[in-house]
């Protein structure tokens, strides 16, 4: 199988402050998943789709994420990108040389998911769909907690009593064109959504969506933290079955 032709950043400069005090000495990409690093999930996500073009964007905590990545030998060819100061999600990208990439499609992956998303699918489809940009999406739902009234000219015609709303929501990857790194400010922090809404303001860009239909976990809370845990451990005992 030939290599994606994708250039990934796995951007693991966050504080991670809402999973405190387990962060306090440790990058949250460090944390451990069934024994295993997320960074070192996200890796190997990456190689299984044959994306070997890789970069790793540090800011807090950065020398232990540097440490790890240099004591082992199969990260060799992982690239580091620092930022001296904090450039929120993408700004990094906005004071690297293009051609410090080695592909034309860029992927930009948080560093704090824990997820099987096929990203040869998401690429095959933002060729298809002929996009500039594509943005993984998954399925949020919020419940919430009254009854919700429809009415018409001041009569009742509906009420739903604690509906569920399901809402397409950003998944925290990104597929886009190495060309539209230029405009992405070198001078200041710089976000995701502010780079989204950029993009479809100029009104020139297409963006589309891929909806993540297998696991997808924020790893924000402690809550989710053990969600993801449990999750590995059902996916290795379905691998031993």
């Amino acid at each position: 199988m030939s290599n994606l032709p994708v250039s990934a950043i796995i951007m693991a400069g966050g504080k991670g402050t809402r999973l405190l005090p387990l962060t306090k000495n440790l990058p949250k990409p460090l944390l451990k998943i069934n024994q295993k690093p997320i960074l070192s999930w996200i890796i190997e996500l990456l190689w299984e789709h044959q994306i070997t073009d890789i970069s790793v964007s540090v800011s807090y905590l950065a020398e232990s994420i540097v440490e790890f990545l240099q004591q082992d030998e199969q990260y060799d060819s992982i690239k580091i990108l620092t930022e001296a100061t904090p450039l929120d999600d993408i700004g990094i990208l906005g004071i690297t040389n293009p051609n410090f990439f080695e592909n034309d499609s860029l992927l930009v992956i948080n560093a704090d998911l824990f997820t099987n998303i096929n990203l040869s699918s998401f690429y095959h489809n933002f060729l298809k769909n002929g996009s500039d940009m594509a943005i993984a999406t998954f399925i949020y739902k919020a419940v919430i907690p009254y009854g919700l009234i429809s009415s018409e000219n001041n009569q009742v015609i509906r009420i739903d009593e604690k509906p569920i709303l399901e809402m397409e929501a950003n998944g925290g990857i990104y597929l886009f064109k190495k060309e539209l790194l230029h405009l992405i400010p070198n001078d200041k922090p710089y976000n995701a959504w502010q780079f989204i809404n950029q993009l479809l303001n100029e009104k020139i860009y297409k963006l589309s969506v891929f909806l993540i239909e297998d696991l997808w976990i924020d790893i924000g809370s402690k809550e989710s933290y053990e969600r993801a845990e449990e999750a590995a451990k059902k996916l290795e005992r379905e691998c031993v079955e």
